[in-house]
Order: C-alpha cells, then sequence, then structure tokens
C-alpha cells in the first residue's frame, strides 16, 4: 500500500520503509542478532554506513571532550596549575567517559 507521497505504508506485520531510509540503518536495530544485519561488501559502504548509524553519537562525543578540554584548560590558566597536572586531569576525564558511555558499534556485516 503507497500514500500520496509514494512513500510504503504497513500493511498486516510489514515494516514501514520509505524510500530515502536505509533499511537495517536505525538505532532501534542496535539489539537485533547479528545475523539479521545486512552484508556489506564494499569497504566505502560500510565506512558510509558506520558513520551515518554513528553521526550523533560522535558529534555528541566531540562536543562533550571538547568542552572537558576548555573547561580543564581554563580553570588551569585561572589557577595557575602546572601543564602535567592539566594533562592529567584531561586524560583522566576522557578516559573516565570512555568507560562511562557506549560504545558505537557496526550496523552491518562485514565479509572479512
Amino acid at each position: 500500500m503507497r500514500s500520496p507521497e509514494g512513500d510504503v505504508l504497513e500493511d498486516d506485520n510489514k515494516r514501514e520503509v520509505r524510500p530515502t531510509e536505509s533499511v537495517g540503518m536505525d538505532r532501534s536495530d542496535r539489539r537485533e542478532s547479528f545475523e539479521n544485519q545486512p552484508l556489506l561488501e564494499s569497504r566505502r559502504e560500510r565506512l558510509a554506513a558506520y558513520l551515518r548509524f554513528n553521526r550523533d553519537s560522535i558529534l555528541v562525543d566531540v562536543l562533550l571532550i571538547s568542552a572537558w578540554i576548555l573547561l580543564a584548560s581554563g580553570v588551569a590558566q585561572w589557577f595557575g596549575l602546572p601543564r602535567w597536572f592539566f594533562y592529567t586531569v584531561v586524560f583522566v576525564g576522557i578516559v573516565v567517559y570512555t568507560q562511562t558511555t557506549s560504545p558505537w558499534s557496526r550496523p552491518y556485516r562485514s565479509p572479512d
């Protein structure tokens, strides 16, 4: 069944698929089994799918880590702390952040 805009609409138990949407690239599919993920042969397609799937997470990570570095830099300069202390604080903050956040994931199977 199609809508006036040309979208494929739900029919019985079928999932709605729009022409601009890639099947299997939705974040809700993260918990699906490995066998249900699409097999992508091309490295370029795998990279594009990976970046498209994790785009929001990458952006948030870059923004938060950049903010942490700027904050630590400002505090270190304000209080006149030694440079080694600044680098230690930045390193520990990034390690803690990476340990507490969920990792990026692959939305595909690789033939490798």
